[in-house]
């Protein structure tokens, strides 16, 4: 039997073997009588790639201003371990560093970071640390006397080999001591030197904190200069206020 020749039930005329029609998306948009079957045409067909689009549209025009952004030069990072100082007086205390350096906001910055809590071992804490000082980033450290003590060895090192003579000298009644370390990591007895410098009356420190307060500068900072100068600036601080008490 010839299968060409084998009728089926449905003649010539039948409506599946009309060509199908393909209306386009506007002629559709366009049969939406209401605004609320448009949003909701929409909302089925549209709403997600669109906000999708929208996603990859922004993050490709952040990832282009981030790149080429300029970055503005980091002239000192300073880490307040424990928050030894008041965050009410520190952004007081930036300002008029700033102003002593005349640095300017729109190129160059100061980092002077009091969120990094280490003394009750907070592990987010220190592993943050611990990679800003692995980073080089740190240059200037401020902590309290007890803690300071059993960390400077690791991220200090003693002023004598950090600080110009002069200023060496000229801060010898405020250092703080702490033992030198031997190649296995021990204290070598009676070899004391001084690590930092005590500034609790030079900064605005916390009322929570019932120590004395130290300063020392970072032992692999990049910004050595830096970290002396902003050292300097502290007894500067204390010396205007002496002369200034004097003539009163």
């Amino acid at each position: 039997m010839n299968l060409s020749e084998k009728k089926t039930a449905l003649d010539d005329s039948a409506s599946i073997y009309q060509p199908r029609k393909e209306r386009s998306q506007r002629q559709t948009w366009n049969e939406l009588k209401t605004p609320q079957e448009k949003w909701t045409h929409f909302k089925t067909y549209y709403l997600k790639i669109s906000l999708f689009a929208l996603f990859v549209l922004f993050a490709v025009i952040y990832s282009i201003y981030t790149v080429a952004k300029p970055k503005k030069e980091r002239l000192l990072f300073v880490a307040f371990l424990d928050a030894v100082v008041d965050s009410d007086s520190k952004q007081a205390l930036i300002d008029d560093y700033a102003a002593h350096i005349s640095m300017d906001p729109k190129k160059q910055d100061l980092v002077f970071d009091h969120t990094m809590f280490l003394e009750k071992g907070d592990s987010n804490s220190a592993a943050v640390f611990s990679a800003r000082i692995f980073a080089r980033e740190i240059d200037v450290i401020v902590a309290k006397e007890s803690f300071f003590k059993k960390m400077a060895q690791s991220c200090a090192f003693p002023l004598d080999t950090q600080l110009p003579k002069e200023l060496y000298e000229s801060c010898t009644d405020r250092f703080c001591y702490a033992s030198e370390l031997d190649e296995y990591g021990r204290d070598i007895k009676g070899t004391e030197k001084p690590y930092g410098i005590y500034v609790e009356d030079l900064l605005p420190i916390s009322e929570y904190c019932q120590e004395r307060v130290v300063v020392a500068i970072c032992g692999n900072t990049e910004k050595k200069e830096a970290a002396q100068a902003f050292i300097q600036y502290l007894l500067q601080k204390e010396k205007t206020g002496k002369e200034k008490a004097g003539k009163e």
